[in-house]
């Protein structure tokens, strides 16, 4: 019988909360091999669908089982599959499958065609954030290489064979971490300027001398203030889809989801200026718009997090002059101010999931993207 759960989780935490239940490795992984798919590509992809189908292609060459996991962004049908059970040796690569005698390595298929075009930032995350859960689970180092690596193959395509030292430093970063939730908001920055260029490629909303600018802007305004650049910058790359969501676009440039509520409206609102009209959808969405990512949209995030880091009436000159700046532009119930002088603090208090009575792991995700920014 084909070994092939098909079974689907939108995140990496839910992947590793399912690990967490499985039974240890009954043969001998040593690390884990990047591959792309090729075909499907991601315009292709149908998720359980596809798994399906790879797996019917799988039994025809007479494979009783076939990679680990597959990974899906920007996918009709996004996340993370899984296909061989993580206590049994996968068969994607001849000379890496690995058995009960013999060391082997986990097999981790993105989806994507990966030959001209590199893997985008979000797909990078998602590699490295899984491979991380599986090696903590197998209680592997960080060892990852890639397809071609193993036998000689096009795969992973010349693109993302090129990535392969960034997400080597990405794992290993992931697997030992410089932050976790209980990284202080208030420290020096952890990544230099050149690091924070590279977290993150130019896109259609933003070209690289746009990114240059906010990027700059928030080392700038993170070193006057004493705000790790790596934390601010994490928190506006998860906050934004990497510069990608409507609200980070212009001419709103929101960098962190300030004043966004999700309400919406028709009709004209009697305070535009706390309003963003969507012209395609034919709304009003609640939330706030900059004119400036250098001299507004940076500087009301920053001076955000210092006031949820700092109690009234603590730190020094500059940074009560940034706090209050930024609160003029959206307040902060008491309750808030120094609710989070680490990123655990920011759990349930910048974001939620609606449910106190369950872990969103916001600030997990802040301190992994940290680290992942650091290791650049």
């Amino acid at each position: 019988m084909f070994a092939n759960l098909n079974l689907h989780f939108d995140t990496a935490h839910e992947l590793a909360q399912w690990l967490a239940t499985q039974p240890r490795p009954a043969w001998k992984p040593v690390g884990s091999t990047y591959h792309n798919t090729w075909k499907p590509n991601a315009d292709q992809w149908a998720g359980h669908a596809s798994m399906k189908s790879m797996q019917a292609g799988y039994e025809k060459l007479g494979w009783d089982r076939g990679p680990h996991v597959y990974l899906a962004h920007g996918t009709r049908a996004d996340g993370i599959f899984v296909m061989t059970p993580p206590q049994l040796p996968g068969i994607h690569s001849p000379s890496c499958n690995g058995s009960t005698k013999k060391p082997g390595r986990y097999g981790i298929e993105v989806v994507g065609d990966f030959q001209a075009t590199p893997m985008s930032a979000a797909q990078l995350d998602l590699l490295v954030s899984v491979t991380a859960a599986l090696h903590r689970y197998a209680r592997l180092p960080a060892d990852i290489n890639a397809h071609r690596d193993c036998d000689p193959r096009t795969c992973p395509g010349d693109a993302a064979y090129a990535q392969k030292p960034a997400i080597q430093r990405s794992l290993a970063a992931a697997l030992s971490p410089r932050y976790t939730p209980d990284s202080s908001l208030l420290a020096p920055s952890g990544a230099t300027l050149a690091q924070l260029l590279r977290s993150v490629a130019p896109g259609d909303q933003y070209a690289k001398a746009a990114i240059v600018e906010i990027m700059t802007a928030y080392a700038t305004t993170c070193t006057a203030l004493g705000v790790d650049a790596a934390i601010a910058v994490a928190q506006m790359l998860h906050e934004t889809g990497n510069l990608t969501s409507w609200w980070a676009a212009r001419p709103r440039r929101n960098p962190a989801g300030i004043g966004v509520t999700g309400h919406t409206r028709s009709e004209p609102p009697l305070t535009p200026e706390l309003w963003a009209y969507d012209a395609p959808a034919k709304l009003w969405r609640y939330g706030l718009s900059f004119t400036s990512w250098a001299l507004k949209s940076v500087p009301a995030h920053v001076g955000r997090l210092l006031a949820y880091a700092l109690p009234a009436g603590a730190g020094n000159a500059l940074q009560r002059a940034a706090i209050d700046a930024a609160l003029t532009v959206r307040p902060l119930p008491p309750s808030l101010r120094g609710a989070a002088p680490t990123l655990q603090g920011l759990e349930d208090t910048w974001a939620t999931d609606s449910d106190p009575t369950t872990e969103s792991f916001y600030a997990e995700q802040l301190a992994q993207r940290a680290n992942r920014i650091a290791a650049l």
